[in-house]
């Protein structure tokens, strides 16, 4: 499932302060302890001495290939912000971003803080615009709504997780409505195996075989055809009930294999196809 982010709070709150689903990187420049990304009437933007605050999201797992959109609410001629890509895990000052300006904007990779353009020049960005980037093997594409901006490919940053990058010189440019996505899609398709009967306790034990595929799902697990889940409801159950059940005993399983889970398909409940 997309991570999803609105930035309500109140004004000044950081946003690590915010969530613990979000973790500082070092900033592309300025001091780690002035450059701060901040809620500004709902919505995102850098502190007053923010030059360069990098955020990553760390409240789900990603893969190295994802997506990043934000809306822009408000953009300025000399102060930026945008989605990023690919931020190092351990805080350094790596990543891909697409970073907005009313006037003008501009696709980046960082390594070690030192930025260079993959593309420059860029139209500027209005409010109620979408600015996007994504990351996919070595192909990273950024782009303003439906309009591509930049495609290429770039192999310097192979790792890391999506985030925002946010900076405050004067008037301040404001991002909103944070939506991550993880292009390496991971599927679970669940058939009905058996009844274990009801106990006195008044609960209905199921199993079920579910099998996992997508990208992200390696070989070994992928041919394992007869992974188990075992579920338990209350005699009463209704089918919505048993299909949640179903739902978060296939997360569980994924998760103990390391997967992140995004889609279940449930083809049977109970021995007949739903």
């Amino acid at each position: 499932m997309p991570a999803i982010e609105s930035f309500t709070d109140t004004n000044g709150v950081e946003l690590p302060a915010h969530s613990s689903s979000w973790v500082y990187n070092q900033p592309i420049q300025g001091l780690p302890n002035v450059s701060k990304s901040i809620i500004n009437s709902n919505a995102l933007t850098g502190s007053s001495a923010s030059v360069g605050s990098l955020t990553r999201y760390v409240g789900s797992p990603f893969s190295s290939d994802h997506s990043v959109a934000v809306s822009t609410v408000a953009v300025s001629t000399v102060s930026g912000a945008g989605p990023a890509a690919r931020l190092d895990v351990n805080g350094d000052r790596n990543l891909y971003v697409l970073i907005c300006y009313s006037n003008a904007s501009t696709s980046y990779k960082s390594i070690g803080g030192v930025p260079t353009a993959l593309a420059a020049n860029h139209a500027g960005f209005v409010a109620s615009n979408t600015a996007f980037i994504s990351a996919s093997s070595n192909v990273i594409t950024t782009k303003n709504g439906t309009t591509t901006l930049f495609t290429g490919t770039d192999s310097a940053i192979s790792d890391g997780l999506p985030g925002v990058y946010t900076e405050h010189v004067g008037a301040s440019t404001r991002i909103d409505d944070f939506v991550a996505t993880d292009l390496r899609q991971v599927r679970a398709n669940i058939s009905f195996k058996a009844t274990a009967g009801s106990g006195l306790d008044g609960l209905q034990k199921f199993v079920y075989e579910v099998t996992f595929f997508g990208d992200d799902v390696s070989q070994t697990i992928a041919i394992q055809r007869q992974l188990e889940i075992e579920v338990l409801v209350a005699n009463s159950f209704t089918n919505a009930v048993l299909r949640a059940a179903i739902v978060a005993a296939a997360q569980e399983k994924a998760a103990m294999l390391g997967l992140a889970l995004d889609e279940v398909n449930v083809l049977t409940l109970t021995g007949a196809t739903t």
